[in-house]
């Protein structure tokens, strides 16, 4: 299934003027210098040094920036779960930790804990200081 990558008119943290009263430029601008800078070969951080060094932009700014720019071309984290939807939950339950942990580590066991099914467990640490 082929993805419509985000587009430049997607991004909405800051409409052009705002954006322009504060860097001198729109996002269009932004993202032109950014793709002649090379910036679409770049991790986050790369793109965050580009707008920092060579623009002089203040660090919410080249946040902000680096991350529109990431979305608008399709890369970075953000994009890379477009074709994915992941769901989290915690939840607090009043019980010794060495008790949790055994019943979670027994499959099946754990649901006693849960009123909602149990899915899964991803992760279960063996080596904690509270055990």
């Amino acid at each position: 299934m082929d993805q419509q990558k985000p587009q430049e008119q997607d991004v909405e943290e800051l409409s052009d003027a705002d954006l322009r009263a504060k860097t001198g430029r729109t996002w269009r601008e932004w993202f032109a210098l950014l793709d002649k800078d090379g910036a679409a070969k770049l991790n986050h951080q790369g793109i965050v040094k580009i707008v920092s060094g060579k623009y002089g932009i203040g660090s919410w700014l080249q946040q902000l920036i680096a991350a529109a720019y990431e979305r608008a071309r399709g890369l970075g984290p953000s994009s890379e779960r477009l074709s994915e939807l992941g769901v989290g939950a915690s939840k607090v339950i009043k019980a010794p930790v060495r008790a949790l942990h055994s019943a979670f580590a027994d499959a099946g066991k754990g649901a006693m804990w849960l009123k909602e099914r149990l899915t899964e467990v991803r992760k279960l640490l063996t080596k904690r200081t509270t055990l």
